[in-house]
């Protein structure tokens, strides 16, 4: 079969596992702060899966691999730095913000720091910070239509239409506990994928040098794209 049929094979599978996962999520909401936050309802382990998903999605599989394409090893970098900045900036503020939030009983970063600081101006100055995330929704909603876009011949529109769509409804359906649910069984899913493009690199599948070939092409491309830094791109 043609890529694209294996492609639509797999959306239709991914879309009703993910509507799936919603419904069973609607039926594990006690009441609205379960809908916000599903505090203390999942393992860390399963957390660790969503957690990642949460962090490397779109970006870290289409938007670093298209910089690498770009601007070669030294793009490798941004893999390995921000995920270190994310995951330990998180370890270092979890416990404290867990353990005082639930007290508390918060259900978002805004309401937690303002009751934390007994102030409605910082509760209202980090409410418009997070509206920058609204770059990042972009972002993911972005790598949806370009993947189906390229991969299932789908226009922008359509593409766009579905990403959103899926989302919203699953998300509406379950809360909190979608959100987890789904992003558990993604961030398994891509620590998979991640071990699977690995070991396809240490192989050197398609190339019959392995990877000291990859790497001699990609010198070929351009000298710039094996340094430590790329001196043609300020990123």
């Amino acid at each position: 079969m043609e890529l694209a049929t294996w492609a639509w094979i797999f959306l239709t599978l991914y879309i009703g596992v993910m509507l799936a996962l919603g419904y069973v999520a609607s039926k594990r909401i006690r009441d609205a702060d379960d809908f916000a936050t599903a505090r203390g309802a999942y393992g860390p382990v399963f957390l660790a899966f969503a957690f990642a998903a949460t962090i490397a999605s779109g970006g870290t599989f289409l938007g670093l691999p298209g910089f690498g394409y770009e601007f070669g090893l030294p793009a490798v970098w941004g893999g390995i730095l921000y995920p270190i900045g994310a995951y330990f900036g998180v370890l270092i503020s979890m416990r404290l913000i867990a353990t005082s939030g639930n007290r508390l009983g918060n259900r978002s970063i805004p309401e937690y720091l303002g009751d934390r600081y007994q102030s409605d101006g910082i509760r209202i100055l980090v409410s418009i910070f997070s509206l920058i995330l609204f770059f990042y929704l972009a972002a993911q909603l972005v790598s949806g239509l370009v993947m189906f876009e390229i991969m299932l011949g789908l226009s922008q529109e359509w593409a766009l239409g579905i990403t959103a769509l899926v989302l919203l409804v699953y998300v509406t359906m379950g809360g909190a506990h979608a959100d987890i649910l789904t992003d558990g069984i993604q961030g398994f899913l891509m620590l998979v994928i991640a071990v699977v493009v690995i070991f396809l690199f240490l192989l050197g599948v398609g190339f019959e040098g392995g990877p000291s070939e990859v790497i001699d092409r990609v010198e070929a491309s351009d000298p710039n794209n094996v340094g430590w830094t790329n001196p043609t791109t300020p990123i």
